[in-house]
């Protein structure tokens, strides 16, 4: 009996472990994960421009160095897949996995002149040059006839995949708008005809949310060109809440043209009263952002001027100790700015009327709990606005800015993540709008008055 009854109680453990493992919380999947109880994308190039199979063709491609950095980023990815586009021996079939793929544009749609270095945009600067490719950038004229010829190749590329999306990086804004260039560049304007362009997917560095297709584009965040670099004490007082002692700050390029002149109207008063001292810095400079630190041909580095190593410790320093940082756009709707003053863990004050903001509600689910937002027409109300922001929230605000650049602002492996990130959710049709969202604006209704436009609330 003795041995019957632990026999017994044995298989009783064994019954009560099974079903304890049953009910075991399953492990969220973690980006770039293969997990089969959930689809996701590959990643691949087209090959009509810099992958194009005439190496001499595809060296003669025209691309800055921050397309070469996110090329890397996806050739480093655990999900690429070089042969997903198609074979390129018979170009008839494409290597098929029977999964979906997100193929980039091999073509520079995302020629960013400011970047690495700050005022380099005749387009040698900051051109890759690597292997012998020419300087200057891509002509954009050309971008929807590349688009075009490669949809035209859906039926024997990875595009025949009904999940399949070509993707287009646009970093591209007009002029003191931000605009979208009609109609040279109609097939990235939410007015697309989207029988013919239902797989293309955008990603906007400067458009307003009337610029974009809600449900197939996203937004993307500027490339920080002067970050920072936090220390483990700074890090610390961050985490334990550790009040900063300037208020806010900004150190920027004095703006007197036509795109935001209430700016600097406004603030311009308090960079040259007296009590610019203990509550906030402003400083209407740009020397930080000078053309000393690196030149063409390789990028060799040179002596940096005086001027600028002060200038640009002092914004460091500004940056670093300062809760609320003012990010107003630049001739463009956006600026680098934007993304620096996250690598310090900085609230930034965005003023941009209209600007879609980076990614979408898979990514970000509350930029209230990340940025402030301010129309330009108001922004004498900054520190009515930020007065009403309890020191509780303005901590977790900093931790939020902060995990926000470290996640999918930092570099363009973490840009690459946040992409497909929101491209997984909505394949997989996870719950919430797939809803870009915008910066709020003031306009005139139909009587002449004034109103504000608010950013969308994406229900939850």
């Amino acid at each position: 009996m003795t041995v019957l009854r632990w026999l017994g109680v044995f298989l009783l453990i064994l019954i009560v472990l099974q079903l304890a493992l049953q009910i075991k919380p399953t492990p969220s999947l973690q980006l770039g994960e293969r997990d089969h109880r959930r689809q996701y994308h590959e990643i691949t190039f087209t090959n009509i421009g810099w992958n194009h199979p005439n190496k001499a063709r595809a060296i003669n491609s025209k691309r800055s160095i921050a397309t070469r950095e996110f090329v890397d980023a996806v050739v480093a990815h655990k999900r690429f897949n070089a042969a997903a586009w198609m074979n390129n021996n018979n170009n008839s079939n494409i290597a098929n996995s029977g999964r979906p793929v997100l193929a980039f544009l091999d073509f520079d749609a995302c020629a960013l002149m400011h970047y690495p270095l700050f005022g380099g945009g005749d387009g040698k600067v900051n051109a890759d040059t690597q292997h012998g490719r020419p300087t200057g950038r891509a002509s954009l004229d050309k971008i929807c006839q590349m688009v075009d010829n490669v949809l035209q190749q859906q039926h024997i590329s990875a595009l025949r995949h009904k999940d399949s999306r070509l993707v287009v990086l646009s970093c591209n804004g007009n002029g003191l708008h931000g605009r979208i260039h009609l109609p040279k560049w109609h097939c990235l304007h939410r007015n697309r005809n989207m029988t013919k362009y239902s797989k293309l997917v955008v990603g906007h560095l400067s458009a307003t949310f009337d610029d974009v297709h809600a449900s197939n584009d996203f937004g993307l965040p500027p490339w920080p060109v002067k970050q920072v670099h936090m220390q483990k004490n700074q890090l610390k007082d961050m985490e334990d809440c550790i009040e900063r002692p300037i208020e806010f700050s900004f150190k920027g390029r004095e703006r007197t043209a036509g795109d935001f002149p209430e700016f600097h109207e406004y603030f311009g008063k308090m960079s040259k009263s007296n009590i610019n001292s203990n509550k906030y810095r402003i400083e209407f400079s740009w020397e930080h952002y000078n053309k000393s630190t690196l030149q063409s041909s390789g990028m060799k580095q040179i002596a940096p001027t005086p001027i600028h190593n002060q200038t640009l410790e002092q914004y460091y320093a500004w940056i670093m100790n300062s809760t609320f940082c003012l990010a107003p756009r630049g001739d463009v709707l956006y600026s680098v700015r934007f993304s620096e003053v996250m690598s310090a863990g900085c609230i930034p004050i965005v003023y941009s009327d209209g600007w879609v903001l980076p990614y979408d509600s898979h990514v970000v689910k509350d930029w209230d709990s990340v940025l402030v937002m301010i129309p330009q027409s108001e922004v004498n109300r900054t520190q009515e606005v930020i007065a009403k922001i309890s020191v509780e929230r303005r901590c977790q605000m900093q931790k939020n800015v902060f995990e926000f650049y470290n996640n999918y602002v930092k570099n363009s492996s973490r840009r690459l993540d946040a992409i497909l990130q929101l491209m997984d959710a909505r394949l997989n049709h996870q719950e919430g709008a797939m809803n870009v969202r915008h910066v709020p604006y003031s306009c005139q209704d139909e009587n002449g008055n004034k109103r504000i436009v608010p950013s969308p609330i994406v229900s939850s």
